[in-house]
């Protein structure tokens, strides 16, 4: 019998995601508040910890202070064929690439909801900053991820 991915952990997910706070410094002014809930760090150490769980080579690249990259590669165990093939670098294996981005936007002015609250509301919707934005690519993403190791399945690049 086919299991499905449960939305209720994808949810869950992505309210833990939205609780960390990954506004993007660029658009701040005030230094009070950059030091607070700016960059892409604490963002940056979750994934790289739910990468690394499962089984992930993970990278973190610091690209400016407070505000690195996450590199997760997950190497398939078919050899890569087609016109990219002539250009693999590494083991010539397939692998799978999600690109999203970890900033949000500021906060000011959000309302009525907590900016980092990950609310749900009567009709199920979660609010907050990257609730419709890439935070939620990224619940999908770990919540794939997750529903692959507890029933035995990998995602096949």
């Amino acid at each position: 019998m086919e299991e499905d991915v449960p939305l209720s952990e994808i949810k869950t997910i992505l309210k833990q995601l939205i609780a960390i706070p990954s506004v993007n410094p660029d658009h701040v002014q005030d230094a009070e508040i950059k030091q607070t809930i700016c960059g892409e760090a604490r963002m940056a150490e979750k994934l790289r910890e739910s990468f690394t769980s499962f089984g992930a080579e993970v990278e973190v690249e610091e690209i400016q202070p407070g505000r690195p990259n996450v590199y997760a590669i997950f190497t398939g165990n078919q050899p890569l064929s087609g016109p990219c093939s002539e250009r693999a670098s590494g083991n010539g294996l397939k692998w799978l690439c999600v690109d999203v981005h970890m900033d949000t936007v500021p906060v000011v002015g959000m309302t009525p909801y907590e900016p980092f609250s990950g609310v749900e509301d009567d009709q199920g919707r979660l609010h907050g900053r990257g609730s419709c934005d890439t935070k939620a690519t990224l619940a999908v993403v770990l919540g794939l991820l997750q529903w692959g190791a507890k029933t035995g399945r990998t995602l096949r690049p």
